[in-house]
């Protein structure tokens, strides 16, 4: 769902390239020590932090390590995004919701608009 990870973007990073936080980088805030071996099984072009740290490497693997956790938390969004998150946060899981339904609204507004020029 694209809203969602826009939401995971904008409430981990603010959207700012190159945020950092005590243990995570980039747009998605992906902890490189804790995934490290991972991300490079997965993503063998990924091979420093520095690399994660662009956006569309960070975005790819961020989106990867959510998927992986909505797999195993069977299709649940808030027992995902709190393994993302790493905590039981109910607030992170209310904001990141809260992001998805307005950026949910504004494609589908996108959208509209888009079909009713495409009939004009």
């Amino acid at each position: 769902d694209p809203a969602l990870i826009t939401a995971i973007i904008v409430k981990e990073s603010r959207v700012k390239v190159n945020a950092r936080s005590k243990y995570a980088v980039g747009l998605m805030q992906v902890y490189w020590k804790l995934h490290r071996n991972t991300i490079m099984a997965q993503f063998p072009h990924i091979r420093t932090e520095k690399i994660l740290m662009e956006p569309r490497n960070n975005i790819m693997v961020g989106t990867w390590i959510f998927s992986r956790y909505m797999a195993h938390c069977k299709g649940n969004v808030t027992k995902a995004l709190r393994r993302y998150l790493g905590s039981q946060a109910n607030r992170y899981v209310a904001l990141v919701t809260k992001y998805r339904g307005h950026y949910t609204e504004r494609v589908l507004l996108n959208l509209q608009h888009a079909s009713k020029r495409a009939v004009s």
